[in-house]
């Protein structure tokens, strides 16, 4: 069947306290394809940090929490959060679907563990969680952050026989920064190599309309010097390049997976990154939809009025 365009609303509309303005395409092709795939390799020795002993696993809660060094690099471990009854199956069985989580934080701060009441919510609906940490721009050259997620998501994958998880089913989920992490990792190349769909939050995607600072508040003012000080290092004549050749939406292309992509209707995030993002999606004939949040709150403070939509997108994406 050939893809062609299916317009979901012809224009924005409120609908459960969403504004929202979202075009489809359907997909075809290999994605849909059952793949065989070997055993993946032996989990290394659980590492532990005085934060998160290695092994928890809460009897009221039933979530299994198992904390990993995913790369070389200082910084990179990850979480995993799994159903109690998985985590205990033998390897290579009941295996699920999966979603790397991405913090957000200017690329220079954060935490996973802002990560972890979405990270229980989807344990919730039976899937594994995988909330990661990466190398901030402050430390480390650009795109750092980028191959962090990249090398976390190839790192599920190597090991997902004992994760347990499927690894044709893995979908990346980011917040502000770290939403702008993932769609990078997703578009750089063939982005369905590492994942089967990216869903972002007030994603900051565009680095020229951020630089430029056209929200005019404190916190866009920051974020625009974060971006050619400390995230690109570039100078003034080559900055409008670096822009260009480092911003996702000039990278996607019809190997990328479908995305979800919110963002709120008076946020301090440009939510034109979003729509542009969302917009390049369409014109390559990738599924996207796009969701505007009414008010100002930006990224995971949003979270619990985008749940419902993630939950039901990521039904829809895993049961393909």
């Amino acid at each position: 069947m050939p893809n062609t365009a299916v317009t979901l609303s012809a224009a924005a509309a409120l609908v459960g306290g969403v504004l929202t303005a979202a075009v489809a395409m359907p997909t075809t092709g290999s994605a849909a394809a059952t793949a065989v795939h070997p055993a993946s390799a032996p989990l290394p020795i659980v590492q532990t940090t005085p934060m998160l002993a290695s092994t928890t696993t809460s009897a009221t809660t039933g979530v299994s929490v198992k904390h990993f060094d995913y790369g070389k690099h200082q910084g990179n471990d990850l979480d995993v959060f799994a159903p109690a009854s998985v985590a205990k199956a033998p390897r290579g069985t009941d295996l699920r679907p999966a979603v790397v989580l991405v913090h957000g934080g200017s690329w220079t701060h954060g935490s996973k563990t802002s990560m972890y009441g979405a990270a229980r919510q989807l344990v919730g609906q039976g899937y594994v969680a995988f909330p990661i940490s990466y190398r901030f721009a402050q430390n480390s050259d650009y795109p750092a952050g980028r191959k962090d997620v990249q090398t976390a998501i190839t790192w599920v994958r190597k090991h997902s026989d004992a994760l347990h998880v499927d690894p044709d089913k893995i979908v990346v989920l980011g917040s502000s920064a770290g939403g702008e992490l993932a769609a990078s990792a997703l578009t750089w190349g063939d982005g369905s190599r590492y994942g089967m769909g990216l869903i972002t939050l007030s994603a900051p995607m565009d680095l020229g309309l951020v630089a430029a600072n056209t929200t005019h508040t404190g916190g866009s003012a920051k974020l625009a010097r974060t971006v050619t000080d400390t995230l690109l290092r570039c100078l003034p004549f080559n900055c409008g390049k670096a822009f260009a050749r480092d911003s996702a939406a000039e990278h996607l292309d019809r190997r990328d997976p479908p995305s979800l992509v919110f963002a709120s209707s008076n946020e301090w995030v440009d939510n034109r990154s979003s729509t542009r993002f969302h917009e390049a999606a369409i014109g390559h004939q990738v599924d996207s939809e796009l969701y505007l949040i009414n008010g100002d709150k930006h990224g995971m403070d949003y979270w619990s009025k985008a749940w419902p939509t993630i939950k039901k997108w990521l039904q829809e994406r895993f049961d393909r």
